[in-house]
């Protein structure tokens, strides 16, 4: 799978800049601090897996009017993608300036040389092998923390040492989010609870259907009594219990046949769903 970013620069003003701005990801950062101009500000859009011919021929067939309204008054520019061309590894590129042998990001996962396990590439916890045990309880002494995995400099940090202010949403690779003078909200690449990059659970009462746990996900095999299924949402491993049970929550759905929706039942509270939702 190849990995293209593209940037959308809302105002048109930012065209020179911008560039000079794309140039200093290859050369450094100094570009991009002597081209800011005073009181003004630039819009930078990240499209994941954007592929720039796609876009173009859709653009040409007019089906895509409110990207080319931001085209018309920015910049549109295709990037060559990461070598090796995957989503992790292209932002921490773009992040930092440098390529895999800079900031150490080469895959989704990495693997441990010692024990051959793999683990995700950008962040790890760190301060849980120092426990208590008392009985079937082993009580952490200190509290796991994330650390980001990826090296090298911060587009946004060494701006902010240049009192060049910015706030930066969901962009992927960034978790935890770098604590400096920006302010910003992680994306792909946030471990979810189970410390993966995302579980789903697909609850299912047909007859004969696989429970098998399939890539990405796990099957949870349901029964229908009375138009009630009473089942769990598989949680993550108890890291303070020896046995390493998993942490479930209880789920109780109550089927309306009538009116095409199910009543979700949590510990701490309950919605409806109705069918399309």
């Amino acid at each position: 799978m190849q990995i293209h970013q593209n940037n959308l620069i809302s105002r048109r003003t930012f065209g020179r800049n911008l560039a000079l701005g794309a140039s200093a990801l290859a050369f450094g950062f100094p570009a991009i601090l002597k081209a800011r101009p005073r009181g003004r500000r630039a819009l930078i859009l990240g499209i994941d897996g954007m592929d720039p011919t796609l876009l173009q021929h859709f653009l040409a067939e007019g089906r895509l009017p409110h990207i080319r309204k931001l085209i018309d008054r920015g910049l549109f520019s295709p990037l060559r993608t990461s070598d090796p061309p995957q989503s992790p590894v292209a932002w921490a590129n773009f992040i930092s300036g440098t390529n895999p042998g800079g900031h150490g990001i080469f895959d989704f996962i990495a693997r441990d040389p010692i024990t051959q396990k793999p683990y995700l590439s950008g962040a790890r916890l760190e301060g849980t092998d120092w426990n208590l045990p008392i009985g079937k309880y082993r009580l952490p002494l200190k509290s796991p923390s994330p650390v980001s995995l990826r090296a090298g400099p911060v587009l946004w940090d060494e701006l902010g040492k240049h009192d060049v202010s910015s706030t930066v949403l969901r962009i992927p690779s960034n978790y935890p989010p770098t604590a400096e003078s920006a302010r910003t909200l992680s994306g792909m690449g946030t471990p979810d609870i189970h410390g993966s990059y995302g579980i789903f659970t697909y609850f299912t009462d047909r007859v004969g259907e696989s429970t098998r746990d399939v890539h990405g996900g796990h099957i949870e095999r349901v029964r229908v009594i009375d138009h009630r299924i009473d089942t769990h949402i598989p949680g993550p491993e108890n890291s303070l219990i020896n046995n390493s049970a998993s942490a479930d929550l209880p789920l109780q759905i109550r089927l309306d046949p009538i009116n095409s929706s199910v009543l979700i039942r949590l510990p701490d509270g309950e919605f409806v769903l109705r069918e399309g939702e």
